[in-house]
């Protein structure tokens, strides 16, 4: 027998599904995180659904990490403002809960030391391009995963991304990646299909995860990865490019574009590297107010 969330988490999915509002893979992540408070509410009347129920089910999560604590809330806030539209609820259970805090913690980047010893450990042009397109463009891994031949423009030196929920952004590829991606694309015919192609079948898309594992041991062959949960990892890369253009340009807004991220704050939470204490004295030195 379900738990009476079940049926309601079902019809929910389904909905976005169908409104094109999120990816298969998403509705699989979203799921597995609905799954946690129908675990914890178990075969209680909807009607219970309440405050006491969400306080039991935090308690019950409460084991993660902030940033995974955060993330999980905010899926339930959305799936449970759902049940209050269908009518299903008469209040939110969630609206007396806080937003959970994370610690601020200084991103973890590859230094250029770091980046060149990774491309000369690379084991093939395959490997070096899509260690480029992360560092060189910022792209995620499910990004490389979608990007197809079609979405390449060589000419003008421009790449089609598709990120989370669908989101499309044109950006520009910088020259040393596009020289390393139009050797790689030589080696392929540049036939259609997937940019980044599988060797076991060259029409079939490498998912994420595949691209991500790759990453990790190809930074374990460069020493530049040396145990799990380092930050050393297919997103450090995006990470990595991210915050040395911020460093280059100080403008907020170009690494919200190249990230494609929604948010400014977002951008600024988790790009901004910290001001090192000779940046802060010579900003700080020559000035003098006497009159």
């Amino acid at each position: 027998m379900h738990s009476t969330l079940t049926p309601h988490i079902n019809t929910h999915l389904t909905g976005r599904l169908r409104r094109g509002e999120i990816a298969p893979v998403t509705a699989r992540d979203l799921r597995y995180t609905l799954s946690s408070l129908d675990r914890s509410f178990g075969r209680r009347p909807l009607n219970q659904l309440g405050p006491k129920a969400i306080d039991r089910w935090l308690e019950s999560i409460g084991h993660l990490a902030p940033a995974t604590r955060r993330e999980y809330l905010s899926r339930v806030r959305v799936f449970c403002a759902w049940l209050l539209a269908e009518g299903l609820i008469r209040k939110n259970p969630t609206a007396h809960v806080p937003a959970i805090r994370q610690p601020r913690r200084r991103p973890i980047t590859l230094t250029e030391v770091e980046v060149a010893r990774l491309l000369l450990a690379a084991p093939d042009l395959r490997a070096r391009a899509v260690v480029w397109l992360m560092v060189g463009c910022g792209a995620r891994c499910v990004e490389v995963s979608r990007a197809t031949v079609e979405d390449y423009e060589p000419r003008h030196g421009t790449l089609l991304l598709r990120g989370k929920g669908g989101h499309e952004r044109m950006i520009p590829v910088p020259t040393a990646a596009r020289d390393c991606l139009d050797r790689y694309l030589d080696t392929t015919g540049r036939a259609s299909g997937p940019l980044i192609r599988s060797e076991v079948n060259p029409q079939a898309l490498l998912s994420p995860a595949t691209l991500s594992q790759y990453m990790r041991k190809w930074m374990r062959a460069a020493g530049v990865k040396t145990r799990a949960l380092d930050g050393r990892s297919a997103h450090g890369l995006r990470r990595t490019a991210l915050s040395d253009v911020m460093d280059r340009t100080s403008d907020v807004r170009v690494v919200q574009e190249m990230a494609g991220h929604r948010d400014l704050d977002t951008t600024a939470r988790h790009y901004l590297r910290p001001v090192t204490l000779d940046q802060l004295r010579t900003a700080m030195e020559g000035r003098d107010y006497a009159a």
